[in-house]
């Protein structure tokens, strides 16, 4: 309730174009609550497969939904724009990755939840 109240009040601050929420275990409940209170969302699944199994986004394979959406963000900020925040930025290049066999070739896989927890990183 406390996450979906947050993402309501960011969603009236900024009127944002889309918003993503993680489906799986506990977001299933910031989904429905965030569909309640009629904002805009658009549940993924982290973990389900990525929607591109062949090599494209920036001729690179994902092993997961989550590592590809961390790549498309990767390719955007070639050209898009974030704001200037000393602690957005951190949290994005805070992330490790790896790479892990997909189909017989190396794909990009984030580092767990749990391992960023654990160096004491916000597993957002």
């Amino acid at each position: 309730m406390q996450i979906a109240a947050k993402v309501a009040e960011l969603y009236r601050a900024y009127r944002p174009d889309a918003i993503f929420v993680d489906g799986g275990g506990p977001g299933a409940g910031v989904v429905d609550r965030c569909r309640h209170l009629r904002i805009p969302i658009i549940e993924v699944q982290f973990g389900a497969a990525p929607d591109r199994d062949h090599l494209g986004l920036g001729d690179e394979l994902y092993a997961n939904k989550r590592a590809e959406m961390w790549g498309a963000l990767r390719e955007w900020l070639k050209k898009g724009m974030i704001d200037n925040d000393a602690e957005l930025k951190a949290d994005l290049a805070a992330v490790e990755y790896g790479y892990t066999l997909r189909d017989v070739v190396d794909a990009i896989i984030l580092e767990k939840k749990e391992h960023m927890k654990k160096r004491g990183l916000a597993s957002r």
